[in-house]
């Protein structure tokens, strides 16, 4: 039953990304996503506010052509980059605690990580697919939450320098959300 139930997520993970990728390059939202692209494309016309992502985004990957298509992909890739560190921090963090010895390993693991990157994938739903605010909250709180199992599976023995970086790296995290 759970090989079965793995391949039905993996298969629909696949499916979801590839349609995704299939439909980055169809239409454009008039409303929502030709701001966020007007936003990328003329930065000084939108203030310097925290709020206004776009300055955070280009500050980090301004070296990307900016257009609908990349945004779009970049939007997918840091989905589910951010789904994959959650899903791998948790497998972590839940053998530790638990000291779970997983029935079927790699089965479950696989089950779990698909569990994450689908509830990831379900932003796609109601936000545009051009990277907009609600899509970059979801990606730092995947990424925070990630973060703080990573550091509450280190344990204060085992490394209060990781752990201050890791607190570290978490408050400005919060503080761009």
């Amino acid at each position: 039953m759970v090989r079965v139930f793995n391949v039905i997520s993996f298969t629909s993970v696949l499916t979801l990304v590839g349609v995704i990728i299939w439909a980055s390059d169809k239409g454009i939202d008039f409303s929502d996503e030709s701001y966020y692209l007007l936003g990328y494309l003329f930065p000084d016309e939108v203030r310097w506010e925290s709020r206004y992502y776009q300055h955070i985004i280009l500050k980090f990957f301004g070296f990307i052509d900016i257009t609908v298509v990349n945004l779009r992909l970049l939007r997918l890739v840091l989905t589910l980059f951010s789904g994959l560190f959650l899903a791998g921090c948790f497998i972590n963090w839940i053998t530790i605690q638990f000291h779970q010895n997983f029935k079927n390993g790699i089965l479950n693991k696989i089950n779990i990580t698909c569990t994450i990157v689908l509830g990831s994938l379900l932003s796609y739903i109601y936000v545009p697919q051009t990277l907009s605010y609600n899509s970059i909250s979801l990606i730092l709180l995947q990424l925070l939450s990630g973060l703080l199992l990573l550091k509450l599976s280190i344990g204060l023995r085992n490394g209060l320098k990781r752990q201050l970086i890791i607190s570290v790296i978490i408050g400005f995290m919060a503080a761009i959300l």
